[in-house]
C-alpha cells in the first residue's frame, strides 16, 4: 500500500539490524512451515533456541522515528481492521495452529498466568505452544515482505512494527512458548528414554 507521507531514508543502523532480523524471521517461518520434516523433539529443541535468538535480537532493535502522518495512518487502520484482517488470513492462521497442535500432541498445552505481576488476578489459563507460534508467525511474516521488497518508507514501517509488536504482543508469546518448551523438551526425552546429550548436540 502506498502512503501519502514524506520521503524517508533507511539509516545504515536500521538497514543492518533489519537484515539480520529478517534472516531470523525467515528461519523461524521456514521452521514452522516445514515442521513435519523433523521429529517433534528436534523441532522443539530448534524452536527453543531460535525463539531465544529472535527475542534477544528484537530487544536490541533501534527505535525508528516514523513521520506523524504514517503513525496516524497506522492508528486509523488498526481501528478499522481486525487481525487477521482477511478471511483467507484467518483460515491460514487456524489451519497452521491446528497442524502444529496435532503435531505436538500432548506437548502442546500448558498453563499460563496472563499477568504474573498482578496480585489480584493470577488464575492460570490454558494456552498452547501452537497458538503462540501461530501468533508470532503472523506478526513476523506479515512485515517481512515489505522489509525485503518495500520502498524506504515501507521498510521503516515494517521495522518499526516488528519492534513495537514485540513490545506489545508477540514478545509475550515468545516468552510463553519458551517457558513451555523448556520443560517439555526434558519431559519428551524422559518419555522416550533418550540420550539428552546426543539429541541436543545433533541440533547445533
Amino acid at each position: 500500500m502506498e502512503h501519502d507521507i514524506p520521503n524517508m531514508t533507511v539509516s545504515p543502523q536500521v538497514e543492518e539490524a533489519g537484515d539480520q532480523f529478517a534472516k531470523l524471521v525467515t528461519e523461524f517461518c521456514q521452521l514452522v512451515d516445514n515442521h513435519t520434516e523433523l521429529s517433534v523433539i528436534d523441532f522443539m529443541i530448534r524452536m527453543e533456541r531460535l525463539l531465544a535468538k529472535i527475542y534477544l535480537k528484537a530487544s536490541e532493535l533501534p527505535i525508528v522515528d516514523l513521520p506523524s502522518e504514517l503513525v496516524d495512518l497506522r492508528f486509523n487502520e488498526s481501528l478499522s481492521n481486525s487481525k487477521p484482517s482477511k478471511p483467507s488470513d484467518s483460515s491460514k492462521f487456524h489451519e497452521r495452529m491446528q497442524q502444529l497442535s496435532s503435531y505436538l500432541g500432548k506437548y502442546d498445552r500448558y498453563w499460563h498466568i496472563i499477568d504474573p505481576i498482578d496480585d489480584a488476578d493470577h488464575e492460570p489459563i490454558e494456552y498452547s505452544i501452537s497458538g503462540d507460534l501461530s501468533e508470532i508467525y503472523d506478526n513476523l511474516n506479515n512485515r517481512l515482505y515489505n522489509w525485503i521488497n518495500g520502498n524506504p518508507s515501507q521498510k521503516n514501517e515494517a521495522f518499526s512494527e516488528w519492534q513495537q509488536d514485540w513490545s506489545i504482543h508477540w514478545g509475550d508469546h515468545a516468552l510463553n512458548a519458551l517457558r513451555a518448551l523448556h520443560p517439555y523438551i526434558d519431559r519428551f526425552i524422559d518419555d522416550i528414554d533418550g540420550d539428552e546429550l546426543e539429541l541436543k548436540n545433533k541440533n547445533h
